[in-house]
């Protein structure tokens, strides 16, 4: 009688801990094995699978993207195995995983059964998979196990007498055959037994193509007959070794798989042999150590490229080079590599003196060095921009100065430079006043340039370690004219011109001598301020005269000038950049309170929020006066509704634009197109059509001693409500239940007495009872609750333009807390819609 023993196979435990979202199963419209199908549990030594491995599964939506939160349900549906758990939940990744053991009544076979099969069901959504999950037994005479995989071959011949190769990418069309069968029962082949490829490495590497089914990614199950087939897929490139493991998990390499058998047997010579062959190399890609910043000597990170053929994929075992500019910049570890398995060559190396103001490493290839990439490093502290500043462009006759020095500037990554010596190297027929010039404490460095006596081109180099700037100077032949005793401006001077744009008129200047005007005289241009010229110089004509062309700067306003000279005189051209138009569209309006975008009435208070609406664009802004009326025009600026001018009561810059406040005058009609026109002094102006509604509630609010915005809400003791600071000059100060509260709102409509624009409700309106009453129906609440405030009264508040008073009573099963949302809507007076509501706002509220 056979030895019975019980034994427990139990699999890695993994605990889950607290559900972080309810279970989204509804969501599941697709349930795919992940891992685990396909396993061959055995006890002899050759076999490593001597523990259940976790099984997986993977959820997803009709877009296959993971389903997080789903409960997956698993059933086992034939054989003895006890699961961790009737239901796990996915993951953030849609995975669901699940541990199980087996009580083992029987460990050797009989002549009727040479193994156990298991099955496990895993379930979401009426979606479905299956894992099959073999014992194999133990022959009672040799203690051999009862399922045995036979050694896989390709093409009819042993695996290990070829060696596979394809370009990357490539499915194989033969297939790797493996044969899982055995003893007794077991020679007539067992299915669904898991056959995968194990890669001795990250790059390249070789796996099974999917051929559906419940097999884990990457492997195949054997058929009914216990035979598995095998389409090999090619990724990454260059030679790689690789194992067959039979019953068996996913492993990073050999020696922690899992596996009822593996072929060759681990440690013969490493596994079986293959490449993948990459296309032409086309590209080299920069992994990383681009833009480091060191100091003199430094090693830096190392510079990794990974060469590429033109589908993506790396291309190894081609030589490359190594390149630096300027040539000695810095110090190289090794100038000739081979790109790796992943295609991959790297660098280290530091800094040196010669890299002060940066240095450039390329890579190529050997073999076609136009395939590169260039890493650019800096020396923190050192040299990094040598730039023009003026002077570059000029004419001037031979034997004459130009004009205006030749001006560089030179920072690093602080900023300016001072004290550097400045090379300057010239090449034509120029000379310098200076070959060498120190920086000042701006940076700069500037030379003075005389012409010789060839016409032509010359050119001259500013040069501070490896950075340069040069300079183009054009050296024009000696008039044969009269000898020119003075210039004037004909025309162009006191032109205005806003950003961006050119001046109307040409900037045009005559010279002259004892003879009159003198042609062929070369005259230079040069601007200072906001101003670009279209040429540096231009040469007079018959009538002695000589023009450019002038363009407002892009970015900035203000005054500026261009000066023309010759040799021995000058003149000056005065002009002035103007700040753009105002840039208005309906989008720009917005309600005072709410900062809610086209919620705007009649009588409310508005902010315009644009581009463009003071004089220089940034500066001129005005505050609401501390007590008056409002004025029409501030700074030149105006603005109308309807061809009326509102009451403008401030202009301050916003987060991103200068902002208007202003009430929208009460006589404009309420319609859905209201023409209005913005006018900005001499920045000229800009209209747009707007809807102006009959009612726009908004809540004005205040930060509160805890620095968030509430709703202005004043108690029956006049003091502000306030959530409470931390000393006694800060109280908390909530409104109570049961208590008359007044809120402040623009937006309301109508009233009787009509108010009007720019006015104060009448002062002795307590003492007759003719407040501005609001006309329409009113209505304040909790929002979500239906519980709403008792209206006291809704009339302009006294004392305030724009701004209409609403006392509300809170009720006794009010809500408590800091933040208790509360809104305010109207009802027009003669209309049935449902009330406009403001956007809402909060209060606290207290006992």
């Amino acid at each position: 009688m056979r030895n019975v023993r019980t034994l427990l196979f139990s699999g890695m435990l993994a605990f889950f801990g607290a559900h972080l979202m309810p279970a989204q199963t509804s969501a599941v419209a697709r349930l795919t094995v992940q891992s685990g199908n396909g396993q061959v549990f055995c006890q002899v030594p050759s076999c490593t699978l001597q523990a259940w491995q976790p099984i997986s599964v993977k959820a997803t939506d009709a877009n296959l993207n993971p389903v997080v939160g789903a409960t997956v349900t698993w059933t086992v549906t034939s054989g003895e195995l006890n699961l961790g758990s009737a239901t796990t939940v996915t993951d953030s990744n849609g995975i669901a995983t699940e541990n199980f053991t087996q009580p083992l009544y029987q460990l050797f076979a009989s002549g009727l059964v040479s193994y156990l099969v298991n099955t496990i069901q895993a379930s979401s959504n009426n979606q479905s998979v299956v894992f099959t999950e073999t014992t194999s037994l133990l022959n009672d005479t040799s203690q051999a196990t009862e399922i045995q995989a036979q050694g896989p071959t390709f093409g009819g011949q042993p695996l290990a007498s070829v060696t596979l190769s394809a370009p990357v990418g490539t499915q194989l069309g033969t297939p790797i055959l493996v044969e899982v069968s055995g003893l007794d029962i077991a020679s007539n082949g067992v299915g669904n037994v898991s056959v995968r490829i194990v890669n001795e490495q990250s790059s390249p590497t070789l796996s099974c193509a999917s051929q559906g089914g419940y097999a884990d990614p990457g492997s195949v199950l054997t058929n009914s007959s216990g035979l598995a087939t095998c389409y090999p897929v090619f990724s990454g490139s260059g030679n790689g070794k690789f194992y067959v493991v039979v019953g068996g998990v996913a492993a990073s390499d050999i020696s922690s798989a899992y596996y009822l058998g593996a072929f060759p047997l681990p440690g013969a010579n490493g596994g079986f042999s293959f490449k993948s062959i990459p296309g032409n190399p086309v590209a080299f890609k920069i992994i990383s150590g681009n833009n480091q910043v060191g100091a003199i000597g430094q090693q830096l990170n190392p510079l990794i490229a990974q060469l590429v053929d033109a589908g993506g994929n790396p291309v190894s075992g081609e030589t490359v080079q190594w390149s630096v500019v300027p040539a000695g910049a810095v110090a190289l570890s090794n100038q000739n590599l081979v790109t790796d398995n992943n295609g991959e060559v790297s660098q280290t190396l530091s800094l040196d003196l010669l890299a002060s103001a940066g240095a450039a490493i390329t890579v190529s290839l050997a073999s076609n060095p136009s395939i590169s990439a260039t890493f650019q490093e800096t020396v923190q502290g050192v040299l990094t921009t040598l730039r023009k500043i003026s002077g570059d462009g000029q004419t001037a006759q031979a034997g004459t100065a130009f004009a205006a020095p030749l001006v560089v500037q030179l920072l690093n990554a602080s900023g300016p430079v001072a004290n550097y010596p400045l090379q300057f190297q010239v090449s034509g027929s120029v000379s310098l006043d200076y070959s060498t010039a120190g920086t000042d404490t701006n940076g700069q460095a500037s030379v003075h340039a005389t012409a010789g006596s060839i016409a032509g081109t010359a050119t001259v180099t500013a040069v501070a370690g490896a950075l340069t700037a040069k300079f183009t100077l054009t050296i024009s032949s000696t008039p044969t004219g009269p000898t020119p005793n003075g210039i004037v401006v004909v025309s162009g001077s006191n032109q205005t011109a806003q950003l961006g744009a050119e001046f109307s008129q040409p900037l045009v200047v005559q010279v002259n001598s004892s003879s009159g005007p003198v042609s062929g005289v070369s005259v230079n241009f040069a601007p200072t301020g906001p101003i670009s010229l279209s040429a540096p110089s231009a040469v007079t004509n018959s009538s002695g005269q000589a023009s450019v062309n002038a363009t407002a700067s892009n970015t900035q306003s203000g005054a500026g000038t261009v000066t023309a000279s010759i040799s021995g005189f000058q003149t000056t051209f005065n002009l002035t950049v103007m700040p753009p138009g105002p840039q208005i569209t309906p989008s720009s309006f917005l309600n005072a309170a709410s900062r809610q975008v086209g919620a705007l009435s009649p009588c409310s208070l508005a902010i315009i929020s644009a581009p463009g609406l003071t004089p220089d664009g940034t500066a001129d802004y005005t505050l609401a006066p501390i007590t008056g009326r409002y004025p029409k025009t501030v700074h030149g600026l105006t603005v109308t509704f309807a061809g009326i001018a509102a009451p403008i009561v401030s202009v301050a810059m916003g987060a991103t634009n200068p902002e208007v406040t202003l009430q929208v005058p009460c006589e404009v009609s309420p319609a859905s197109s209201v023409p209005v026109a913005v006018t900005v002094n001499g920045g000229g102006n800009a209209s747009t059509n707007i809807p102006i509604n009959a009612v726009s509630p908004g809540i004005f609010q205040n930060i509160m001693s805890d620095g968030v915005s509430r709703a202005v809400a004043v108690r029956s003791d006049g003091s502000f409500a306030d959530i409470g600071g931390t000393d006694q000059y800060d109280p908390t100060n909530p409104v109570r239940l049961g208590e008359v509260v007044r809120f402040y709102v623009t937006g309301l409509g109508a009233t009787n007495p009509p108010s009007t624009s720019d006015s104060l409700e009448d002062p002795n309106s307590y003492v007759y009872n003719v407040q501005n009453n609001v006309e329409g129906t009113l209505e304040m609440g909790f929002p979500g609750t239906g519980i709403l405030l008792q209206q006291v009264s809704a009339h302009q508040a006294p004392g305030l333009i724009g701004v209409y008073e609403v006392q509300g009573l809170i009720p006794a099963n009010a809500p408590l807390g800091n933040n208790i949302q509360i809104y305010i809507g109207i009802t027009p007076s003669g209309s049935s819609a449902s009330p406009t509501s403001s956007p809402y706002s909060t209060i606290p509220i207290g006992q």
